[in-house]
């Protein structure tokens, strides 16, 4: 079964890369004034005319209109397609704030705010709750998805950025309900007072606003399971997460419409080919992937080009904004290291920020199933997890009842007196078990452990190699809570052998009372590629540990979050014994209590 999906997907995509319009990108930026693609109100797209309902007389009452808008974008000319949500008691007169909603990548837009989507978002099936407490939404199809124009280029700040500008400028041109205050940083006593929410695809964009909005609009983001820099998500050390890449191709491919054309952008498609059959990422490609993340922001790196093309925007880094990140500690495609990433630009930065993590998320299943799963009965009609089926707590703390609280505090002034979390910090180890911490241990910060030559086949799958010494836990107050690191020289067993060998590394718990079972921490794995020395950040856990636990170092020589881009791949195939030797540090803390008060 595992050979037929690999060939399925392979022909999908080298069907995708072949076969379609041999055109470039389609609608390319033109030339032309900086200013007016920042600034324009956009037009009504061709073949639609906008109604947007009268507010009611002042003090008057009704309930909240939802309406959808159609829109020409900046330079291409493409449809944007977006929907407003009024809030659901509307009274004349009355300022709101507003809340901008991102789908997930090949999702689309929600339109109905009793129903808002079947695709799963934590935010999906509560856009309802920010509507009855006093905010109005806007719910984008980002470019490429539902009925939004274009291809995707994967939250591109020339192209995805600049219709999430022009959306803004229509907002502020057309609502007449829109409520103002300071900026964040203090420099408008006048700015529209603007959060954002989302998941994944619907994290990026909120990051990207901020980055690019001349007008600094934004003043508090949620964004949640979603990256800082794209090239350590979709290809980590330079391997690329083939079960991953096969999903996300064929999902942006749909983009919540049917199969009627390719949604994604060309550049796009062959980039995922090319990495699907292991090739390393080209210098063009490795430039386009961190141009479209955080880090390029949060950097210092310039790039020479933006698919062969120069790009729009200089790095500078982020202006300040309040920002509550959400992290799934089981995610394996936005990891716990992106959200962290983030949180230390945007503390940086200045705001109010915050980190919290919960057991959801992207979970490369059938590895391990996710343990963030509710018990909802399962709906034929609607396809997937059912909405509310994810846990998406940290300890305690409700995703949706924290954010709702985050958006009060810096719109309404809500509960602004007092400290809004125990700590900035939070890191889920189980449902309903969460440690607070006032900074995330990373790094050295770890407790160290010498890892002797343990030999590993690259290439081969099996049961993981255990690198010795293990850590044994000597009481029941310590933890995983953080991002070990490693440093290790990998080597050749035969000096004659050649090749590029590919190993994957990840933190192996046995449990006290379960001797003789190693379980893979928080279904993570980290790719090593190539012999010789690797210092690295391997993907952060959570665990609770117990006295008596034993947690090592695991090693891997084939995995099956990986299964065609490993040591055995399309681009230089390797079958060879090494060995591995050198430093773990394993970020161990000491805990008292079970969960957030």
């Amino acid at each position: 079964m595992k050979t037929f999906h690999i060939l399925l997907t392979l022909i999908f995509a080298l069907c995708l890369a072949g076969c379609r319009d041999s055109s470039s990108s389609q609608g390319q930026i033109e030339s032309g004034s900086a200013t007016s693609r920042y600034t324009e109100v956009p037009r009504d797209a061709s073949g639609y005319s906008n109604t947007i309902p009268a507010s009611p007389a002042a003090a008057e009452t009704r309930e909240g209109k939802t309406y959808s808008i159609y829109v020409e974008g900046p330079q291409t000319g493409d449809v944007i397609a977006f929907t407003v949500f009024e809030p659901s008691v509307f009274t004349g007169g009355e300022k709101y704030p507003l809340l901008l909603y991102g789908h997930g990548g090949g999702d689309s837009r929600a339109t109905d705010r009793n129903n808002p989507a079947l695709v799963y978002s934590p935010f999906n099936d509560n856009i309802k709750l920010f509507l009855d407490n006093g905010y109005g939404v806007v719910s984008m199809d980002q470019r490429g998805h539902g009925e939004s124009g274009g291809t995707i280029r994967v939250m591109d700040p020339d192209y995805e950025g600049l219709n999430l500008i022009a959306i803004l400028n229509w907002v502020e041109a057309n609502l007449d309900w829109l409520a103002y205050g300071p900026s964040v940083d203090g420099s408008d006593p006048n700015n529209l007072l603007l959060g954002a929410i989302g998941a994944s695809y619907g994290g990026g964009f909120q990051l990207l606003l901020n980055n690019i909005d001349p007008q600094r609009r934004l003043d508090a983001i949620v964004p949640e399971s979603t990256w800082y820099d794209m090239r350590n998500s979709i290809m980590p050390n330079g391997v690329a997460k083939s079960t991953w890449g096969s999903f996300l191709l064929l999902s942006l491919t749909r983009a919540g419409s049917e199969f009627d054309r390719n949604h994604a952008d060309p550049y796009v498609t062959d980039l995922f080919v090319d990495m699907m059959s292991g090739r390393p990422l080209t210098e063009d490609q490795d430039d386009f992937l961190y141009y479209h993340g955080n880090s390029y922001f949060c950097g210092d790196r310039v790039i020479a080009s933006n698919a062969g093309l120069p790009p729009l925007f200089a790095r500078e880094s982020p202006p300040p904004v309040h920002a509550l990140f959400f992290q799934g500690m089981r995610d394996t495609l936005f990891t716990f290291n992106e959200a962290f990433n983030n949180y230390q630009c945007m503390r940086d930065a200045g705001g109010e920020v915050y980190l919290m993590s919960h057991q959801s998320g992207h979970n490369a299943t059938p590895v391990v199933l996710d343990a963030g799963l509710r018990p909802v009965p399962f709906n034929p009609e609607q396809p997937g997890p059912p909405l509310n089926s994810y846990n998406s707590d940290c300890g305690e703390r409700d995703l949706h009842d924290t954010s709702l609280a985050f958006f009060d505090r810096h719109f309404k002034g809500v509960g602004k007196e007092q400290p809004f979390l125990p700590k900035p910090v939070c890191v889920s180890l189980d449902q309903g078990d969460a440690i607070w911490l006032d900074t995330v241990v990373h790094g050295e910060a770890g407790q160290p452990i010498e890892i002797i030559s343990t030999p590993v086949l690259a290439g081969v799958g099996g049961a993981p190699v255990v690198a010795e010494p293990s850590l044994v836990i000597d009481s029941a107050d310590q933890v995983l809570a953080g991002i070990p690191e490693l440093d290790v020289t990998l080597q050749a067993a035969l000096p004659a052998d050649t090749g590029v060998p590919i190993i994957f590394a990840g933190i192996g718990i046995m449990r006290a009372n379960n001797p003789g079972i190693w379980q893979l921490a928080d279904n993570q794995i980290t790719p090593l590629r190539g012999t010789g020395e690797h210092r690295i950040s391997m993907n952060g856990i959570g665990e609770r540990l117990q006295a008596g636990d034993r947690v090592a170092l695991l090693l891997y020589g084939s995995h099956d979050q990986y299964p065609y881009t490993g040591s055995v791949n399309g681009h230089e195939p390797t079958v060879m014994p090494v060995t591995v030797v050198g430093r773990l540090w394993l970020p161990v803390v000491r805990d008292t209590k079970t969960s957030a008060p």
